[in-house]
């Protein structure tokens, strides 16, 4: 998967542990994420259940990243289309674990 720049400054904002404080970023690197995702889904490269466990984690870090300067982050959080594939896969018993 070749990376545009944007692609890579979601990566490194994935990567890192600084602050986010721009909301579009949030957005971008969760379509980031849907696109390894569907990426993987079309060259079945890995076990797409086990990458979802890897890049739903990392939409909580960035969520969590993003919870002081941003006050959407919930809101951006629980509408995600991250957030329902990971509820389709795993159910909402895992949910609870997530937040126990």
């Amino acid at each position: 998967m070749d990376l545009t720049k944007e692609q890579l400054d979601c990566h490194f904002l994935i990567k890192n542990d600084v602050l986010i404080e721009d909301s579009e970023m949030v957005l971008k690197t969760e379509a980031f994420l849907l696109e390894i995702l569907n990426n993987n889904r079309r060259l079945k490269v890995y076990d797409q259940e086990q990458l979802l466990e890897v890049v739903f984690n990392r939409w909580l870090k960035i969520c969590y990243k993003a919870r002081r300067k941003m006050l959407k982050a919930p809101v951006v959080f629980f509408g995600s289309r991250l957030l329902r594939k990971y509820l389709v896969n795993h159910g909402e018993r895992t949910l609870n674990q997530v937040f126990a």
